[in-house]
């Protein structure tokens, strides 16, 4: 859950839990595959037009 909420990167993640970074990667996209099929979470596939990241 760090990985989201904290913005942490997999780097980092990975060394908290004592794992290698390509194992945190497996675990994340997992739970993002499990979250999407569920259809209770979903990610827009891209930004509408005209929108800019902070601003």
């Amino acid at each position: 859950m760090s990985y989201w909420r904290e913005y942490r990167t997999l780097f980092h993640v990975a060394t908290s839990y004592g794992i290698l970074e390509p194992t945190a990667s497996r675990v994340v996209r997992h739970v993002e595959e499990c979250l999407i099929q569920s259809k209770l979470f979903n990610l827009p596939k891209s930004l509408p037009e005209g929108k800019l990241f902070g601003g």
